[in-house]
């Protein structure tokens, strides 16, 4: 259907071994004219739209495909340009959240990133999001993160696990070398529940750098060219907040200022003047 009908269509997951049987897609031996071309996959001919795009995914970091998919194919290492690419969906997306979706989104994203670039494994972002603490302890010494010594409670954990801010202070024995910032969460999960929010915060800090938790200052403009007529600005304030002033000064810098704006208390009797509008 996607040949024929010139549609988008995804192998995720590929290995190493690519069925011959698209071979002429990735060759793009098409036959025909204009209009009424086809292909042959395996013994059966297709009909081919143009505008036909195939994309394989794959999981392995460096895949050794024979020169003939590597000759046809346009290969993009997304682990390289993905942080490239999230400052400006980070950009994009931060403002239009509540303050306290902030972080959860950024975090969110981070993993994401991890997991895309084999840092952060799947399993062990399970572990942080649920479990009880006897099952999330047998659950890292399984996983080779908690040596199972740590649990005779030497001085240096018993100091560490008092602390007012364990996730800022090396972490005891030899986990500071041994854990990945993101196996640091699941530590702080185990014995300190109560400073995993401030240990996400360093933990994207770590990863991604200080302005992905300190959202940037709102711009007018920027969210002026992200609205249409069919996608207006709708502002979310808070007692004190008044962006009138800040609008008035878009207004008049994007030429409609003056009579060319107006203020509307949306209450109750505003219907005419609205609909004047």
């Amino acid at each position: 259907m996607a040949i024929r009908y010139g549609y988008p269509f995804l192998f995720q997951d590929v290995d190493e071994y690519i069925d011959p049987v698209i071979d002429n897609l990735l060759e793009k031996n098409v036959k025909g004219a204009e209009g009424r071309q086809v292909v042959m996959l395996g013994d059966k001919e297709v009909h081919y739209d143009p505008n036909f795009q195939l994309y394989l995914n794959t999981k392995v970091a460096n895949p050794k495909y024979t020169p003939s998919v590597f000759g046809n194919t346009t290969v993009i290492n997304y682990a390289g340009t993905i942080r490239h690419d999230s400052c400006a969906c980070y950009l994009c997306v931060i403002n239009r959240l509540f303050e306290r979706h902030k972080l959860l989104f950024s975090f969110n994203m981070t993993v994401k990133i991890e997991q895309a670039e084999g840092r952060a494994r799947q399993e062990e972002l399970e572990f942080l999001i649920k479990g009880d603490i006897f099952r999330e302890t047998f659950k890292l010494i399984c996983m080779n993160i908690l040596n199972p010594q740590s649990f005779l409670f030497p001085i240096k954990c018993i100091k560490w696990f008092d602390l007012d801010a364990p996730e800022q202070a090396p972490f005891p024995m030899k986990y500071k070398e041994n854990l990945s910032a993101f196996q640091n969460l699941l530590l702080l999960r185990c014995f300190r529940l109560d400073r995993v929010f401030r240990g996400v915060t360093d933990y994207v800090t770590v990863t991604m750098g200080e302005k992905y938790v300190q959202p940037p200052v709102i711009s007018f403009a920027s969210v002026y060219e992200q609205s249409s007529p069919f996608s207006p600005i709708l502002f979310i304030l808070s007692p004190g907040c008044d962006p009138a002033g800040d609008l008035m000064k878009l207004a008049e810098a994007s030429g409609f200022g003056g009579s060319k704006s107006r203020f509307l208390a949306m209450g109750q009797g505003q219907e005419k003047v609205m609909n004047v509008l």
